[in-house]
């Protein structure tokens, strides 16, 4: 028969889990994130699923529109960043439709959706 071997008492193990319990709360004031960093959330999440050309974002945006209206409004802009799972508040959920909103009319078109992924043109073309 074999010693069982001794655990220090209180140097237990931490998961992810319980680390992620102890930070902030992404949507308090201290663990607020900008827009620029929210997009970036949304692009990275993009790229890592494989959407990375012109094709592809069309494809998504297909997707997320779930009215065939050839635009997302503020619901499907937040059913989307919920369903990409970025772990967005309400809040965020909101300031992102209004960053791809540029035309301020509360519906979020192809055009804007590529602005908001790919960025401006370059000077060249």
């Amino acid at each position: 028969m074999q010693p069982v071997a001794s655990q220090q008492v209180g140097s237990r193990p931490s998961s992810s889990y319980s680390n992620a319990s102890r930070q902030q709360r992404p949507g308090s004031a201290a663990g607020a994130r900008s827009d620029d960093q929210l997009m970036q959330m949304i692009r990275d999440k993009l790229a890592s699923r494989g959407t990375r050309s012109i094709v592809g974002l069309g494809r998504t945006f297909r997707i997320f529109d779930d009215d065939n209206s050839g635009y997302l409004d503020q619901a499907e802009c937040a059913k989307a960043v919920n369903d990409m799972r970025l772990g967005f508040s309400h809040d965020e959920c909101h300031r992102v439709s209004k960053i791809f909103d540029r035309k301020g009319d509360g519906k979020i078109d192809y055009n804007e959706f590529l602005w908001g992924v790919r960025g401006e043109m370059n000077k060249f073309r």
